[in-house]
């Protein structure tokens, strides 16, 4: 999980960086006031999943739960 402080380019970087060390790994992006053209950037970059940390947390929560359920045996 990568909390975004910035939009800047540094923290797509970030995303691009941790995407090629960990090609399997779900990235997910947490950001204040997540706008439209950082969300696609977050997830063009490799994020697999992006939240607005002031405004989607239920959502959050549903994903991580959903994932926990996929991953279970």
């Amino acid at each position: 999980m990568i909390g975004l402080r910035t939009a800047s380019g540094g923290a797509i970087q970030e995303i691009r960086i941790l995407r090629s060390a960990l090609p399997d790994a779900i990235v997910i992006v947490l950001g204040d006031a997540l706008s439209l053209p950082l969300r696609r950037a977050c997830i063009r970059a490799g994020a697999s999943y992006c939240f607005d940390r002031t405004l989607e947390l239920d959502a959050l929560r549903v994903a991580l739960s959903g994932l926990r359920t996929a991953r279970a045996p």
